[in-house]
């Protein structure tokens, strides 16, 4: 019987007995049970206090998974302090050892330091003499790095130094892994060479039956082409630093400035939300932009992106985010700032409208272009659409899961 071993990232809520998992981490754990016989997940389980710097997740009760019965949740201790990770670690190294030593195939989503337990799972595989892979879709310790620049004096350089050990340590667990699994081209670039088998894979949660059909694509594409009609640009997420809501803010307050028609909207909550009010307040875009706020049906958040012309895209750290892939599949051409990851994604044919990160006064030109030439815009619809078609859940899970059964064998 074909087992495997998931330590991860994702939370568990513990709430009185029952178990239950972040929805689409849940969706991920059914395409896990539908490559293997026997999948065991280790996760730390999130307190209740913290849940509110989360309130956008959706949690659904791992009992009602589909394949519930071949999925054994492991608790492990929520420990991002030194203070408690060392409290801990021991007690997690012997469970982790136990599990490794039952089960025939083993990844581990390792990003962090401290309370990074894919990592501590990552050592004790290596010490056993055991194959394991690692994924990760982003390049975690320069998130850290490039976030700190939001802070200042003793924090900041704090924060750094941080950034620092994660690298070390990120790195030093990777040149263990017998397959590195790194979503998207910017954590391939980075850690490609330091797995003994890396592959470029992808990680989405959408079904192929979310492709935006070719009726509603001909319809879309002959509502933007009315040059009289606004031009609707939107974005889906968390309002954070490394998504640079401000800089979003700037390529609109830019279109205002050079007379586009437009609507705007934000979808998702998020710390820096209060600032996009703000922002909004201040620059007189009320009767052009809304926020609004945190969407919790992910059918909901397809609709929308389906209704956006283009995806104002504004990350400035080195990810692999799946709002890029969402866009694709909802026939939304994405217009942003550049990364190793969304030039993989993005068509050849529409590199141009991606420019470097931070120049929002190019990206508010590129956005402007596209109002005043539809029959370019139209012709990028298509295009996201054809690059869509590639991606769906069962796919990417298949494709993982395959390569870990040949070369974790």
């Amino acid at each position: 019987m074909t087992s495997i071993l998931l330590v991860l990232p994702v939370p568990i809520r513990n709430i009185g007995g029952e178990l239950w998992f972040e929805s689409q981490a849940a969706n991920g754990l059914d395409r896990w049970a539908e490559n293997f016989a026997s999948v065991v997940v280790a996760a730390p389980t999130i307190p209740e206090h913290v849940l509110a710097e989360r309130s956008s997740w959706q949690w659904v009760p791992c009992s009602q998974l589909m394949h519930a019965k071949r999925i054994t949740l492991l608790e492990l201790p929520w420990a991002y302090s030194p203070r408690n990770f060392f409290a801990h670690r021991g007690q997690v190294r012997q469970l982790l050892r136990r599990q490794i030593a039952q089960c025939q195939y083993l990844q581990f989503a390792v990003g962090g330091l401290f309370g990074d337990w894919a990592s501590t799972a990552a050592l004790e595989a290596h010490g056993m003499g055991r194959p394991f892979a690692v994924w990760t879709d982003r390049v975690e310790s320069e998130v850290v790095r490039i976030t700190a620049s939001e802070k200042s004096g003793a924090r900041k350089h704090l924060t750094l130094l941080y950034a620092e050990l994660m690298r070390r340590y990120e790195r030093y667990v990777i040149r263990r892994a017998h397959l590195g699994l790194f979503h998207g081209a910017e954590t391939f670039q980075a850690y490609s060479h330091l797995a003994k088998f890396p592959f470029l894979t992808h990680d989405i949660h959408t079904k192929s039956t979310d492709l935006i059909s070719e009726p509603d694509l001909v319809q879309k594409q002959r509502n933007a082409s009315d040059p009289k009609r606004p031009i609707r640009i939107g974005y889906a997420g968390r309002a954070t630093p490394m998504k640079a809501p401000l800089d979003w803010l700037g390529v609109l307050a830019g279109l205002s400035g050079m007379d586009v028609i437009y609507e705007a909207a934000w979808a998702g909550d998020g710390e820096l939300l209060e600032h996009m009010h703000t922002f909004i307040n201040e620059h007189s875009l009320e009767n052009q932009v809304t926020l609004k706020g945190f969407v919790s049906d992910r059918a909901e958040v397809l609709a929308f992106l389906r209704s956006c012309d283009v995806l104002l895209f504004t990350h400035i750290t080195p990810e692999s985010p799946r709002i890029i892939l969402e866009a694709m599949i909802s026939g939304t051409p994405v217009v942003g700032y550049t990364s190793g990851y969304v030039e993989e994604i993005i068509p050849p044919s529409d590199q141009d409208l991606l420019c470097k990160i931070g120049d929002v006064e190019r990206l508010a030109e590129t956005v402007a272009s596209l109002a005043s030439d539809r029959t370019k815009l139209v012709a990028a619809m298509r295009r996201a659409r054809e690059v869509g078609m590639s991606f769906n859940d069962d796919a990417v899970f298949k494709h993982r899961s395959d390569l870990i059964k040949q070369y974790l064998a």
